[in-house]
């Protein structure tokens, strides 16, 4: 296509010049700034890359950024379409009419942006970039001080990363309508403190790494991955509208308390790792699986009730839940993972319901409170299952154990007595059952017990001693 005509008022540069061809306008310094023009591949427009000195003592006055540039006097003037500012000393930029694409990085401590009156593409208000319509806010200037921004009204979508890495804002304050935050939107914002307003969908991180963050509006039908993540100030969310949570949503959310997720049909992975002061959680009687680590370092969990409809509780699902001290399984429960329940030193007693088949390896490993187990109609178990659980003193196999895996109940020095169902096939008592007490080995004796079901029974502590062939060393 032919290139049109360079407007007299419009800023344009040739070569290594700094200075407009038009109006002899300085814009900026030749020696502080160092400007690529990059030319597309189809040859018709260019791309500015600019980079401030960070070492130098540039004042940092504003950067204008030419609409046209050409490579000589024998060359045509094309349109400068994109641009990416980087350095740390950037004040202020104006855009001209004929750039599309805008990116600044972090730290550029960009104050403020003005863009050309005949732009189609953007416009700015109050120093801050919108598009041409001004219903997408794209950014807001770093470098800015104030604590407190109204998003205009009329404005329906937050751009990725608009608000991202803002060191003086503490509160945002969002118009009626607005209909999304995108990705990003407010990451990293240490200081922020409040988001006040509605929306109705929210992207992935939105809020990663706030910090300062105690409150946010009712959240939407959808919470993306690591929406909250690091968000330690975070006391309170409304769920009422969320049917779906996404992975490592509000993990290391150190001050959340209570969640209601009654309405929430799936739980991503680690969406609740290490919310340290959660104490109760509530969820939904459509949720079919609780996924991996989901609450995991809980350490102050107490209760949670599992609803009829889960099918599955996730490796490591509550794992290190210190303070959890009882668990209803549900009938339709088929698999309980790995590490599931491991180290939750308070829970006291488990019931599995008929429908269990498998529960992975070290899933009650090191629960020391753990008085009596009763299995009904599980057909495996993984090892280590129940290793370390040092208060266990009872276990009741009811039906369809097939085998019992090795070291299953390792290292738990008060067991006593284990009812084995008629169908066990397999276990060796000695991997089974591997105690011991003060150096001394733990035996057990199979006896019947009234029913005729098969029981083994503490018989009598041996000494333990480990040979060693000769010539072999330790």
């Amino acid at each position: 296509p032919q290139i049109p005509l360079v407007p007299a008022n419009t800023h344009c540069l040739t070569g290594d010049s700094r200075i407009c061809d038009h109006c002899d306008e300085f814009l900026y310094d030749t020696y502080e700034v160092e400007a690529k023009y990059i030319l597309s591949e189809d040859r018709q427009s260019y791309r500015l890359e600019m980079e401030v000195d960070s070492s130098s003592y540039y004042s940092g006055e504003r950067v204008i950024l030419p609409a046209f540039y050409r490579e000589g006097e024998d060359a045509e003037y094309l349109p400068v379409v994109s641009a990416h500012i980087s350095g740390k000393k950037v004040a202020s930029a104006e855009l001209p009419q004929t750039l599309q694409e805008i990116s600044v990085d972090s730290g550029s401590g960009l104050q403020t942006i003005t863009v050309a009156r005949e732009s189609r593409f953007f416009k700015d208000i109050d120093g801050v970039l919108f598009d041409a319509t001004g219903e997408t806010l794209i950014l807001y200037p770093e470098g800015r001080r104030d604590e407190k921004y109204e998003v205009p009204a009329g404005v329906k979508e937050i751009g990725e990363g608009a608000f991202s890495g803002k060191d003086f804002l503490q509160e945002v304050v969002l118009p009626s309508g607005l209909e999304k935050i995108g990705g990003s939107a407010f990451s990293y914002s240490e200081r922020l403190r409040s988001v006040t307003g509605t929306f109705e969908e929210l992207g992935a991180g939105a809020f990663y790494g706030c910090q300062s963050l105690e409150s946010v509006p009712a959240m939407p039908e959808t919470i993306y991955a690591s929406t909250f993540d690091g968000c330690s100030n975070l006391k309170n969310v409304d769920f009422s509208r969320t049917k779906t949570i996404g992975a490592y949503a509000f993990r290391h959310c150190i001050a959340l308390k209570e969640a209601d997720l009654s309405g929430v049909r799936t739980i991503g992975n680690y969406a609740f790792y290490e919310c340290s002061a959660l104490e109760s959680a509530t969820l939904s009687d459509g949720l079919q699986s609780i996924g991996e680590g989901v609450f995991s370092d809980c350490l102050r969990l107490k209760s949670v009730g599992i609803p009829d409809g889960v099918k599955t509780i996730g490796d490591y699902a509550f794992y290190r839940c210190f303070a959890l001290e009882s668990v209803a399984l549900p009938d339709g429960l088929q698999s309980i993972g790995r590490n599931a329940f491991e180290k939750c030193s308070a829970l006291k007693s488990v019931i599995f319901p008929d429908g269990v088949k498998m529960i992975g390896e070290y899933a009650f490993s090191g629960c020391s409170s753990l008085k009596n187990v009763i299995f009904s109609g599980i057909a495996e178990t993984g090892e280590y299952v129940f290793s370390e659980c040092g208060a266990l003193t009872d276990v009741v196999f009811v039906d369809g154990m097939k085998e019992i895996s090795p070291y299953s109940f390792r290292s738990c020095v008060s067991l006593k007595s284990v009812a084995l169902p008629e169908g066990v096939e397999r276990y060796r008592e000695r991997r089974v059952f591997r105690l011991y007490c003060a150096g001394k080995r733990r035996v057990f004796r199979q006896r019947k017990d009234d029913r005729n079901q098969c029981v083994l029974r503490l018989f009598r502590f041996e000494e333990h001693r480990v040979s060693r062939r000769p010539g072999r060393s330790r």
